[in-house]
């Protein structure tokens, strides 16, 4: 067989924000750097980050929606989907506030020097203690339990009865024609797709989100700007952002007919699918454009709210994945190459370790040949990470004739990739460099095996049978050196 080169492969998948080429070499080059030069420096495997089109994301976002919505918009970066410090520093130089989830997430958006009032703490189980960070830093916080204002209303006044906390109200909208709908990210749709969404465990329905305004409008605690909503990626489909937006219009207004309050605020949360969009499960690109799903949520979300002839709210917004997504590549070299039963598999030292949604959502990276993007396919092979489980980076992909030391690439791994991989097999998880305009940088160190085990404790009865007890940092020394 033969196949079209990963220049080919490239050049036909490249987005508008795309930093990727190749040099004269047939190399792969991430930020204008060869790929090789970078494993050569920092490592294999390596997380890359690309910090020109990081903020290139985040303006053409913001643009899309300040384009479409009449009053100010806001972006509040959803940390989940990457929490490197240095990628809220990054955003924060760009203007961007934070969506957090939980209080953890609140350490890289404050670190980086974001501007407290724009950012957000989410989360639908939140302690006393995670309020009283809150509280003491002064960010937001979008309620989403009926007993929240109790605490944070204790929170508060334990903090001295200051200035009240900017609070949101979030809801659950569940408009009817949602069951007209397919999911390509969840493999549902009519009465399944339906009855997940509703099943989902955040937001108030209109008669319980009457009530807790009524309480927050009454409190000194708190001062209620707006309205929050999230609806998870569910499908590319820009009719579906306007069903859910058309209905959280409506929400808005029936709620201010029930208690008189109108939002200075809305959040329309996040969930944007991206042009390369692994989540679609399909390596095909994605024909709609972030402009076109901010004309559909803010043309459905304006003609919604027009019958309470009342001024437009401000728009806040809350993409990850579209921001953080084509700004990451996976490095690694490739291992043994083993042909068998007819079938061909490639293994490298990436892993699904470090994209564990392959495994868990299933979802469809494209891989190339970093060291032979010049040459055709000519095989059709399937590329495999080093752990005991299948871990398919790529099934039966076509590629050309790759060996052990052979460099690859997996695209899109900048969301949802570092944040929530793992070290199954014990694997310590690489580092992570951010390619900026003169220079590569470190921004998340490489573990060592030590660190792997680093929270383990051996209790001093399990160290008998006459050996005597070994640090990890010392076994890991040993490990390098050959001595175990």
């Amino acid at each position: 067989m033969t196949g079209p080169s990963g220049q080919t492969v490239l050049d036909g998948i490249r987005t508008r924000t795309d930093d990727l080429g190749v040099d004269g070499r047939g190399t792969l080059t991430v930020g204008g750097r060869p790929a090789d030069e970078l494993l050569d420096t920092f490592g294999s495997p390596l997380s890359v980050l690309v910090e020109s089109t990081l903020r290139a994301n985040l303006r053409r976002f913001r643009a899309a929606f300040e384009t479409q919505w009449p009053e100010p918009v806001t972006v509040l970066y959803a940390v989940k989907s990457n929490n490197a410090v240095a990628v809220a520093a990054v955003l924060a130089e760009e203007g961007a506030g934070a969506d957090c989830f939980g209080a953890g997430e609140l350490y890289p958006a404050l670190t980086a020097g974001m501007d407290p009032r724009i950012v957000v703490m989410n989360g639908g189980n939140k302690s006393a203690d995670d309020l009283a960070r809150a509280v003491a830093t002064g960010v937001g916080v979008n309620v989403d339990a009926e007993d929240e204002l109790d605490l944070l209303e204790k929170a508060w006044k334990d903090a001295g009865s200051g200035d009240p906390v900017a609070v949101k109200l979030r809801l659950k909208v569940l408009p009817a024609d949602w069951s007209t709908f397919s999911s390509d990210s969840t493999g549902t749709s009519g009465a399944a797709l339906q009855d997940y969404l509703e099943r989902k465990k955040w937001g108030f329905t209109i008669p319980r989100a009457a009530e807790q305004i009524t309480r927050m409008l009454a409190s000194p605690a708190v001062r209620l700007t707006g309205f929050h909503l999230h609806v998870p990626r569910v499908t590319q489909d820009p009719t579906f952002l306007a069903a859910w937006s058309a209905e959280l219009g409506r929400t808005v207004v029936e709620l201010h007919t029930r208690t008189g309050f109108w939002p200075g605020v809305v959040d329309v949360g996040g969930g944007w699918s991206r042009e390369r969009d692994p989540e679609s499960r399909s390596l095909a690109l994605n024909e709609h454009p972030v402009e076109e799903y901010a004309a559909a949520v803010c043309g459905a979300l304006r003609t919604s709210l027009e019958p309470a002839g009342l001024p437009l709210p401000q728009l806040w917004v809350e993409p990850g994945r579209y921001v953080t997504g084509n700004a990451g590549v996976l490095l690694g070299r490739v291992g043994a190459v083993r042909h068998d039963a007819g079938r061909r598999w490639i293994a490298t030292d990436l892993s699904t370790n470090l994209l564990p949604r392959i495994d868990i959502n299933g979802l469809v990276h494209h891989v190339l040949p970093a060291s032979r993007m010049t040459d055709p396919a000519t095989v059709t092979a399937s590329v495999v990470g080093p752990t005991c489980i299948d871990s398919v980076l790529g099934r039966d992909r076509e590629l050309p004739e790759l060996a052990r030391g052979d460099l690859l690439a997996v695209l899109d791994a900048g969301m949802y990739a570092d944040s929530i991989s793992n070290q199954f097999n014990a694997l310590p998880r690489p580092a992570v460099v951010l390619v900026g305009p003169d220079q590569v940088d470190i921004v998340r160190r490489r573990e060592d095996p030590a660190e792997v085990f680093a929270r383990d404790v051996l209790p001093p009865r399990l160290t008998g049978a006459g050996t005597a007890p070994t640090s990890p940092a010392e076994v890991s020394d040993r490990l390098s050196r050959g001595m175990v």
